[in-house]
């Protein structure tokens, strides 16, 4: 079962690539490495990004621990959990579980060749 309950806004999201990015990368994950990146993108005040940063504590999505004066966070969901979800939350609500509606629409924006699609049904 997911402990994925809704989906993230935005801003939220982009904050989790970043820090999953870091992750991934085996960085060292604190809320200056944090705000040097997203400020970049957003322009936010660091009290802004801790703010966000503390919700998606509460929304379970990063751990926090305060060493001295920084915050290090850690992440509980993972990228591949959130896709997951995701996934499954478009695949449910915009196609009504039809895989043939999905199919088509992503043939038809021309994001996926038919083939591909038949190469990952293969693979199953």
């Amino acid at each position: 079962m997911s402990k994925i309950t809704k989906r993230l806004p935005e801003a939220e999201l982009e904050i989790m690539q970043i820090v999953w990015d870091a992750d991934a990368n085996k960085e060292t994950i604190t809320s200056n490495y944090i705000y040097e990146r997203f400020s970049q993108m957003r322009g936010w005040a660091l009290p802004t990004l801790m703010t966000v940063l503390t919700r998606l504590v509460k929304k379970g999505y990063l751990s926090c621990e305060k060493r001295g004066r920084s915050n290090f966070y850690g992440v509980i969901i993972t990228r591949d959990e959130y896709i997951q979800y995701e996934a499954n939350s478009v695949y449910t609500r915009v196609f009504c579980s039809n895989m043939d509606l999905l199919n088509d629409a992503l043939i038809k924006s021309k994001s996926v060749k038919k083939e591909d699609i038949v190469a990952a049904a293969k693979n199953l």
